[in-house]
């Protein structure tokens, strides 16, 4: 290799290690932790025999005692399954509630089959800067609907 040539590849491997994770800019700090995703997800929902419930409603939504905003949540890039129908939010099941780490409280209804109260606590992955890989284990909820169930 030319003494040109081996001074245009250091040239090019510095720029990539300056650079960082593929051009991504890193952020390095204590302080820096970014939420990946969904802080809780409605893994399945049973009606009272047991059968399966492939849409629910989630309805009187709250993180920590504060009331979630519906439209926030349902159009967040860390939400899926949600959308809004005539102002209610519905959970295609198995879906994902964006939102920082917290206690979650929401009622899930299902069509004919009863409804039922989640008390949960939410932890989203996350990811320690802009380039290390998510970590962490969402939670995640299977409520059993049944008449006169959370009231």
């Amino acid at each position: 290799m030319t003494p040109s040539r081996s001074c245009a590849v250091v040239v090019v491997v510095a720029a990539a290690l300056l650079s960082g994770c593929g051009g991504q800019e890193c952020e390095n700090g204590a302080d820096v932790v970014r939420e990946v995703g969904a802080s809780l997800v409605v893994e399945a929902a049973a009606g009272p025999d047991g059968e399966t419930v492939p849409v629910v409603e989630l309805s009187h939504l709250r993180l920590d005692g504060r009331p979630v905003d519906r439209r926030g949540l349902v159009s967040s890039p860390y939400s899926h399954g949600l959308s809004l129908e005539g102002g209610r939010v519905v959970c295609t099941v198995p879906c994902g509630l964006s939102g920082t780490a917290g206690r979650w409280r929401f009622r899930v209804t299902g069509k004919d089959a009863g409804s039922a109260q989640v008390y949960a606590l939410g932890a989203p992955r996350t990811s320690p800067n802009a380039c290390s890989p998510p970590r962490g284990r969402v939670p995640t909820v299977t409520p059993r609907l049944g008449p006169g169930t959370g009231s």
